[in-house]
């Protein structure tokens, strides 16, 4: 099941709400929907985050921690190990000591 079967669900449910109001005990239906919608999307979620965390899984270490870096860090990372290639990771450093002084030309302006 996805998200597009849990939607068209909801959308059908919309759609029925007289119906589904108008039914004894219609309060307690509603509720057990809503129970049933939020597992649904709870074991979706689930999935999409065990997809993902496979993925991650099958990158290095360097695919992984370039994913959380800005546009401008890995430009920066990437000529640093070129030119540093023992000692990659001793970028960041450089590379704050960078963003200061681009911040202090920013702040003279």
């Amino acid at each position: 099941m996805n998200l597009e079967t849990i939607r068209t669900f909801i959308q059908s449910l919309d759609k029925n709400r007289v119906k589904v109001l108008n039914m004894t005990g219609s309060n307690v239906v509603i509720d057990e929907l809503k129970n049933i919608v939020d597992e649904l999307e709870a074991s979706v979620w689930d999935k999409r985050s065990q997809e993902a965390s496979s993925h991650l899984k099958d990158k290095s270490e360097e695919d992984r921690r370039m994913l959380l870096m800005s546009a401008k860090e890995k430009k920066f990372f990437l000529k640093y190990k070129a030119e540093n290639p023992d000692n990659k990771w001793d970028y960041f450093e450089d590379y704050a000591k960078e963003v200061s002084q681009d911040f202090s030309k920013s702040l003279d302006k």
